[in-house]
């Protein structure tokens, strides 16, 4: 819904018997994959929702962050709603920020995208 063809792949950890040897599109198991993790995509965005103010403050206040030290920031200081979240799910949610230009990422630091600058013509 609006995410700009965002795509997460999840890997399997093991294949059935019967799918070995063939190709996933054989099983019809690609749709199926897409819609699954978009459905646990816009999930995570509902669950994360509460929580992009936070974010949007601390890099306003830090100018950057890595994703670990957001994390633990996360954890330690927002108490209602309480932040559960893991890495991973903190990550994919940034991403999407990322996706909206609400967050830029440059060397694993997370930081307030850049205004664009003024035109100097005359």
């Amino acid at each position: 819904a609006g995410d700009k063809g965002v795509v997460v792949y999840v890997r399997a950890s093991s294949l059935p018997a019967a799918m070995h040897g063939q190709l996933l599109t054989d099983f019809g198991a690609e749709d199926e994959a897409a819609t699954t993790v978009a459905g646990g995509q816009e999930s995570l965005i509902e669950e994360m929702a509460p929580f992009e103010n936070y974010i949007l403050g601390m890099l306003t206040n830090y100018q950057q962050l890595p994703l670990d030290r957001l994390h633990n920031m996360l954890r330690l200081f927002v108490m209602s709603p309480k932040y559960d979240k893991s890495v991973d799910q903190l990550s994919s949610f940034l991403t999407y920020l990322i996706n909206r230009g609400k967050v830029a990422v440059e060397n694993g630091m997370y930081r307030k995208p850049s205004a664009p600058q003024p035109s100097s013509e005359n």
